[in-house]
């Protein structure tokens, strides 16, 4: 099921859910995200809107870290840190990071972070979305043929 979260003049962001059974107890399901720059008509990846990759990790990880664990503790009932499996932060390049924009100006002011279940939980906990805002740093990170298709919010 393909959806669209926003586009720009330059970008088109897709959210993308999958699912299949093959048997077993459950079926396998996940989300992940399409980004498209429109004028070159091919499919880019969202690490490639920085001016240089760990600009990407140093704005988000700690951010997406933080707001997992407050969401894991919500499901869980208890606080997160344990050392079980799914007690550890899956990198970014393990998870959908899908732009969006919420009010419709064609322009994403915030990401949709989203852990397909298993990566940052079990099959019980469903899939993890956390959405963050798109930051004044986090815009002056990007390439500069992105930036005017995003807003930074006031967090």
């Amino acid at each position: 099921d393909y959806k669209s979260t926003g586009q720009s003049d330059r970008l088109l962001s897709l959210s993308v859910e999958a699912g299949s059974y093959t048997g077993g107890a459950h079926g396998n399901a996940g989300v992940s995200a399409l980004l498209s720059d429109r004028p070159a008509v091919r499919q880019i990846q969202f690490a490639e809107l920085f001016t240089a990759p760990a600009n990407m990790d140093r704005l988000l990880t700690q951010r997406w870290c933080d707001a997992l664990d407050k969401e894991r503790e919500k499901k869980r009932g208890e606080p997160v840190g344990g050392g079980g499996m799914f007690d550890e932060w899956p990198k970014l390049d393990e998870i959908a990071i899908i732009p969006s924009d919420k009010d419709n100006n064609r322009r994403f002011e915030t990401l949709a972070m989203v852990a397909s279940p298993y990566v940052a939980g079990p099959w019980a906990e469903g899939s993890y979305e956390i959405e963050l805002a798109v930051t004044p740093e986090l815009l002056a990170a990007l390439k500069g043929e992105y930036r005017a298709s995003f807003e930074a919010q006031t967090q």
